[in-house]
């Protein structure tokens, strides 16, 4: 079988790409490693944390782990950030995708979905500035957010000063309702408005993907978010997107096949067909698949490393780039010891925008804190447990972590290259090298710094500045920047086709010069069906 397109990951840019391919008659496929977490998520109850932590016997699996993940010191490694049940988005990288760097705490999984399995689901759309530097043809990406707008389901409150986030966007829900913390913040902040906006710092509900009302499509039902503040721990009802229910409603299409458990190895481009070579993860046996057209949709770092395995780039530095985050856990003056009443989310309540230099805007999400339970913050407390414990149960209703996002432009200092293979490996090793600037590692000073001060007038106490290193943001681009005549296989074309080939297109953010301070997924996503147009255009002329 030859298939018209072939698309390579099913994390966010994947799924989208081959849903703006989605009723035009075309035979697709989609390569996807596809690891799902089968251990915690059927024993988790859809009931609220209170409740479960009240009643649940079998708690003690999904929050600390059967081997007691929970417990273990990470250190500043990513896996610190993620309960039991999300730490299957880990397994098996270190074998499939070799990566070696003193400086970048890189993220990579093998999940189904991709990264937007443990995506904090926060949306923002770039301005025509932002687009123009990314490289980004803006032209139609109105169009293109609406329409995934419309796929994964959007809320945000739309009179928030915080608007400008997510311009033009359409259809979209009511926001979520926001906790008796984050309500006390935006009091403060209502109450001081004037003198903060006068300092460059604007304040308003945060904008994600997440359903506020049901909804069915294509057979998918979605529930509206209940509440629970159990987003560390499952997907509860489907209110969160996931790149996986797009892929489900995929699966009812005609034409549409799943190669599940496949990891593509290399392609190659000839007579007019490009072939994959992919082998299954739990075997050694390869399979060749053959299309019109491929698109490339395994994230920054994996599609470099396809790209560069097959076509023997190895031993050159390709540029890098990912957002700089600081994280500020703060106390609240007005929560202390209140009660944080039943409704809760742990996503970002908030969303926080300062003006930075450079015409930048640099972003803040404040979330509260509760379910990832007491233990976490009892060891970062200088006190005997007992007393420690005492005073986590205290100040747990008023605690808030504040996030600040940076902006990342090429330099000499970012890069990763593809090492040649070593014999009985299937793909090659990744390298990573990340430094700051002298004047980018002021500007965050200087930044969080002014954070500070805003935060203080919020009523809120920042505690200390938490850099947990370079890539915990697990925002990655640039490694094939677009480049309309660059040099062939380590350049794209503004089409998104890989300059040096006829039909290789890369969807994902490899191919962004800029990555903005906002998150980057909704406007990955937009891209992808920006990208899907193209190889639609291809394909009929």
């Amino acid at each position: 079988m030859i298939f018209d397109v072939l698309v390579i990951g099913s994390g966010p840019a994947g799924v989208q790409t081959l849903a703006g391919f989605a009723g035009k008659r075309l035979l697709l496929g989609l390569i996807d490693p596809g690891k799902v977490e089968t251990q915690y998520s059927k024993l988790i109850p859809d009931k609220n944390f209170s409740e479960i932590r009240r009643s649940c016997r079998l708690q003690r699996r999904f929050f600390l782990g059967d081997k007691l993940e929970a417990l273990k010191d990470w250190g500043t490694r990513l896996a610190a950030q993620m309960t039991p049940p999300r730490q299957y988005l880990l397994e098996g990288t270190r074998e499939n995708f070799p990566f070696r760097s003193q400086t970048f705490n890189y993220f990579q999984t093998l999940a189904q979905g991709g990264l937007g399995s443990g995506w904090g689901a926060g949306v923002c759309t770039f301005n025509c500035a932002e687009m123009d530097e990314v490289g980004i043809d803006g032209t139609d990406m109105s169009l293109y957010y609406s329409k995934v707008a419309r796929s994964i389901g959007v809320s945000l409150a739309p009179m928030d000063d915080t608007t400008s986030l997510v311009c033009e966007l359409n259809p979209v829900q009511k926001p979520l309702k926001v906790d008796r913390n984050a309500r006390a913040l935006l009091e403060a902040y209502d109450k001081n408005r004037q003198g903060l906006n006068k300092a460059g710092f604007f304040l308003g509900r945060a904008p994600l993907a997440v359903l506020t009302e049901d909804r069915e499509k294509n057979g998918i039902f979605r529930s509206a978010y209940p509440y629970h503040n159990m987003d560390y721990y499952s997907d509860s009802r489907g209110s969160v997107y996931r790149p996986a229910y797009t892929l489900r409603e995929l699966l009812k299409e005609p034409g549409f096949e799943y190669f599940q458990g496949y990891l593509a190895l290399n392609v190659t481009e000839r007579e007019g067909l490009v072939s994959v070579i992919c082998k299954p993860i739990s075997a050694e046996e390869t399979l060749i698949l053959r299309a019109r057209k491929v698109v490339l949709a395994a994230g920054a770092l994996n599609t470099a490393r396809l790209v560069a395995a097959s076509y023997q780039v190895f031993g050159r530095k390709l540029p890098l780039l990912s957002n700089e985050v600081r994280f500020f856990p703060s106390i609240n003056l007005s929560r202390v010891g209140r009660d944080p009443g039943i409704r809760k989310c742990s996503l970002a309540q908030l969303v926080g925008v300062l003006h930075g230099a450079n015409q930048d805007r640099l972003i803040s999400y404040l979330f509260s804190y509760e379910s990832l339970l007491f233990f976490r913050l009892v060891r970062e407390f200088p006190l005997p447990v007992g007393l420690g414990h005492l005073l986590a149960k205290a100040i747990v209703s008023s605690l808030t972590i504040a996030t600040l996002h940076f902006p990342d432009r090429l330099t000499r200092l970012k890069w990763i290259r593809v090492l040649r293979p070593v014999a009985g490996k299937q793909l090659p090793e990744l390298e990573a090298d990340y430094g700051l600037t002298y004047r980018e590692e002021e500007r965050i000073i200087e930044a969080g710094e002014r954070l500070k001060s805003h935060l203080f007038r919020l009523n809120a106490i920042p505690l200390r500045v938490i850099n947990r290193g370079s890539g915990t943001a697990v925002h990655y681009g640039g490694t094939l920047p677009f480049e309309a005549r660059g040099e062939p296989y380590v350049t794209c074309h503004l089409d998104g086709r890989l300059n040096g080939t006829k039909s290789i297109y890369i969807a994902d953010s490899a191919s962004w010069r800029f990555l903005p301070a906002k998150g980057p997924t909704l406007t990955i996503m937009a891209n992808a069906r920006r990208v899907a147009k193209e190889v639609v255009k291809t394909l009929v002329e």
